[in-house]
């Protein structure tokens, strides 16, 4: 019975949604659907600057929202209050409501694309940072390491010739005692 209700429930919300006072039967042409469904928008999303098709894409994403706020109030209501599901459907849909009439929605979507493209930026600056950091770092620790190498190798040479020498040494004083 909930999954019937549930679905009840999405249907009523998207006709809601997508036939505000019969958004597309009050309209004759397709350019006259476009004017009713931008006009609906602006009472209620508060949302004007749809004109261009990314403009329509940022709309798709305003419907996604309430459905997320929708689903989210709703579950929150369920879950923390003793109201039954059914009822919290509704007032879910009720305060998902406020919420976009109040332009919660417009003003948490641009809030929260604006942190994430500020976000974003920075970690592209991090990451171009980290990485000139990184071969800087690998650079000095190579450059230490290969002198270090030098270093241990001419060693190891000098330490090989001292070897030879006293080899030679012992050697001539037994070619010399015979």
């Amino acid at each position: 019975m909930d999954r019937k209700i549930k679905w009840l429930i999405i249907v009523f919300v998207a006709t809601f949604l997508l036939l505000n006072n019969f958004i597309l039967v009050e309209a004759q042409t397709v350019g006259e659907i476009g004017k009713s469904i931008r006009e609906w928008f602006k009472d209620a999303f508060g949302y004007t600057d749809i004109s261009a098709s990314s403009d329509w894409r940022f709309a798709a994403v305003l419907i996604v929202i309430f459905f997320m706020f929708f689903f989210a109030f709703s579950d929150i209501l369920y879950n923390f209050s003793p109201f039954s599901k059914t009822t919290s459907y509704i007032l879910g849909f009720g305060l998902t409501v406020i919420a976009v009439l109040t332009k919660l929605v417009v003003s948490l979507s641009r809030f929260l694309f604006g942190l994430t493209a500020t976000l974003g930026a920075f970690s592209v600056m991090a990451v171009i940072i980290a990485t000139f950091i990184a071969f800087a770092v690998i650079h000095v620790a190579a450059a230490k390491l290969g002198i270090k190498a030098r270093k241990a190798k001419t060693q190891q040479e000098r330490q090989a010739i001292k070897t030879a020498i006293q080899e030679l040494k012992e050697i001539g004083k037994e070619l010399g005692r015979k």
